[in-house]
């Protein structure tokens, strides 16, 4: 399936960059672009702590096939190239009651409904009367569905809003901008988020230049619907399966948060924190339940689809209530961690279930209002197994306690390209008891809070440790208590020239270090890293002596124990490629400036994003791996906001200069930002 998947990928991409290529005049290097070609965000990632896990604007995390470069999807340790997570995402189900399109309450004519007897009529209309049964649905939305390519959870600007001539304006504005957010310390903040938005742009992720009070040093932001904040009419799922199911939304609203912390017993944990919104005005959303879908995958970034047939998923009872995967054999000590993850609803007594199934057997919910299942066992097969109810045993296994339900600690005992769905509800009613006081359910405008944590260990027990210490920071609410003595992991934050051959480095840390190494070494060659020492009470520090016109790597080492007990610990790596200084001005007011290129890796032109928060100059030049230059892009003034432009891959004499590494750089007065690009022929 996933091969499947990898294939159609590919055949996409050579057809777009085709279609693109042709659409281009061959005698100039890049054009502006329409914005709306912007599907999802994948570009953030964790990278404060060991565990380097990607996050989506689309109700999933990981990878899947959709990232371009597919790694680090959950990369541990982080940089290792050796990967524990292909897709994860998250399932809501609830049952509401349907409606017609004029918001009247629909009720069954038939006293025992079925798919010959399927009529319904309005309250309070010709043939309506109070003895007559409402029509429940029961629905389920997924980020990710498992087997087939389909999200049903999309951010406010995705490609079904395109269409809308109503909002075209406010998509062109803001597309770009509704993405996933990254804060160091709560810095930047979001703005708050709210249904119904006061503003009308939906658009929650754009940084208020405020310090805010997330919980995490490290917090990654994003906002996605089941349906159109907009009013946007037509269904709302995305995905090459769509054409194949008929997804009906429950009408909710996520604020998803992440969190990192690279301090020293909690680095190997990351928390997301889910807020459900119930915006309906009328709509209780009943017996809701909370799931989460996990394909693993645990292998290194080189061994390909088939590294993934050998891992085996597990679950621990004994009060943790956590499902984990890993890789069967280590893959010889290559792929030595276990990862765990488990659901949180504070203060609501849940019960627990977990399934597993192989590539292609997981449930459906292909069409959920269906009175005629086919070969369905249900109309909702999601929501159902999600409540362990009517599985379907011939694809679907019990993971939670075995095939009998009673072993504390059970693990596969087969090694497959395994998945499991780890879920939680309250109680569900029943002929004996119809309307249980235990409930779980969401009124109209009302909110749920939930979590999941993700956690690796090198065995069970460390799961089960760090299982209970994700428990302890969510319950006193992310209160870390005394980290006095304990270690921590720096981040670098921004480097920026300052003067010709100079630059300022600005990092951030919980714990003071002893000292800080501040390392620099011209990109991609062989020579070893330099280092300046600086105190371990500051965050911010300046390397001069640096050569013109060449591209360096930066990063910050933290060392705690000097000497023979010493501990290290090495910073992310930002790039910056030193100009000759001949525009640097100490006293401009430098705008705030960012820059990214998609897809990358590229094959013959790739798409460059930048922005800029003030009216200002901008060049964007292309540079060799040597540091030549390939040709300038644009030198020009531009108005604050967001711009895109298009470079074919061709040099200053409208020649392809041919595969390898390229660096696009970004310049304004002592601002330079450099990402490195890789084309592929």
């Amino acid at each position: 399936m996933k091969a499947k998947r990898i294939l159609i990928l590919i055949v996409c991409l050579v057809i777009f960059s085709v279609v693109q290529v042709f659409a281009l005049s061959e005698t100039v290097n890049f054009s502006e672009v329409n914005s709306s070609v912007r599907k999802l965000d994948l570009s953030q990632y964790h990278n404060s702590t060991s565990i380097w896990l990607r996050e989506t604007n689309y109700g999933f995390m990981g990878s899947g096939d959709d990232a371009i470069p597919q790694h680090p999807s959950l990369e541990y340790p982080g940089g290792s190239n050796v990967d524990y997570l292909y897709i994860g995402s998250i399932w809501i189900g609830a049952k509401k009651y349907r409606r017609n399109v004029t918001g009247d309450k629909l009720y069954w004519v038939a006293q025992h409904p079925s798919a010959d007897s399927s009529e319904t009529v309005a309250e309070g209309s010709v043939g309506w009367n109070t003895n007559l049964k409402p029509v429940v649905d029961t629905l389920t939305t997924v980020g990710f569905d498992g087997d087939k390519d389909l999200f049903e959870f999309l951010p406010a600007y995705n490609p079904l809003e395109s269409g809308n001539s109503a909002i075209q304006a406010l998509y062109e504005q803001y597309n770009t901008q509704d993405k996933v957010m990254k804060s160091i310390l709560s810095n930047p903040d979001p703005r708050p988020f709210a249904i119904p938005d006061p503003t009308g742009t939906y658009c929650f992720t754009i940084p208020t230049g405020q310090t805010g009070n997330e919980s995490g040093f490290e917090t990654l932001t994003g906002i996605y619907y089941d349906y159109s904040p907009f009013g946007t009419l037509g269904e709302r799922d995305w995905g090459t399966a769509r054409s194949s199911s008929r997804h009906i939304p429950l009408n909710i609203a996520v604020e998803q948060k992440s969190y990192a912390f690279p301090l020293e017993n909690y680095d190997k944990i990351l928390i997301m924190k889910y807020t459900l919104y119930n915006p309906s005005e009328i709509d209780t959303l009943f017996d809701l339940n909370i799931g989460s879908f996990i394909d693993n995958d645990c292998k290194p970034n080189t061994a390909g689809a088939g590294g993934a047939t050998d891992d085996v998923s597990g679950y621990v009872m004994n009060g943790y209530e956590f499902a984990y995967s890993r890789d069967a054999d280590g893959d010889n000590g290559t792929t030595a961690a276990w990862i765990g993850t488990k659901l949180v609803v504070p203060n609501v007594n849940l019960f627990h279930t977990a399934w597993c199934w192989n590539v292609g057997n997981g449930p459906n919910d292909w069409n959920p209002q269906s009175l005629s299942t086919g070969t369905n066992r249900t109309a909702n097969e999601k929501y159902w197994l999600m409540t362990g109810r009517n599985p379907n045993t011939y694809k679907n296994n019990l993971l939670r306690g075995g095939p009998t339900g009673t072993v504390e600690e059970y693990e596969q005992s087969i090694p497959c390209d395994t998945r499991y769905l780890a879920s939680c509800y309250a109680s569900q009613p029943s002929p004996g008891n119809p309307n249980p006081s235990d409930r779980l359910s969401l009124g109209p405008h009302g909110t749920l809070t939930f979590f999941m944590t993700m956690f690796l260990g090198e065995n069970i027990e460390e799961l089960k440790q760090r299982s209970v210490l994700a428990d302890n920071m969510i319950a006193g609410n992310f209160y870390l208590g005394n980290m006095s003595g304990l270690t921590s992991t720096p981040y670098l934050l921004n480097v920026q020239q300052i003067a010709e051959g100079a630059v300022s480095l600005n990092w951030a840390n919980y714990t003071p270090p002893v000292i800080f190494e501040l390392q620099y070494k011209l990109t991609d060659s062989t020579t070893e890293w330099q280092s300046e020492i600086v105190s371990g009470n500051v965050n911010t520090s300046s390397v001069s002596g640096l050569t013109n016109n060449s591209l360096y790597d930066f990063r910050v080492i933290s060392v705690f124990n000097p000497g023979e007990n010493e501990i290290r610990l090495q910073s992310n790596i930002l790039q910056l490629l030193i100009n000759n200084g001949s525009s640097i001005d100490d006293n401009a007011n430098v705008p705030l400036m960012t820059l990214i290129n998609q897809p990358n890796p590229y094959k013959q032109q790739t798409t460059i994003h930048y922005e800029t928060t003030q009216k200002s100059r901008i060049k964007i030049s292309i540079y060799n791996i040597k540091g030549q230059l390939v040709c300038n892009l644009t030198d020009r003034v531009y108005e604050p906001g967001k711009h895109e432009m298009v470079w074919n891959g061709k040099d200053a004499d409208n020649k392809i200069p041919g595969s390898g590494i390229y660096f696009c750089v970004m310049q304004n007065n002592n601002k330079v930002i450099t990402r490195k690009m890789l084309m592929m022929q």
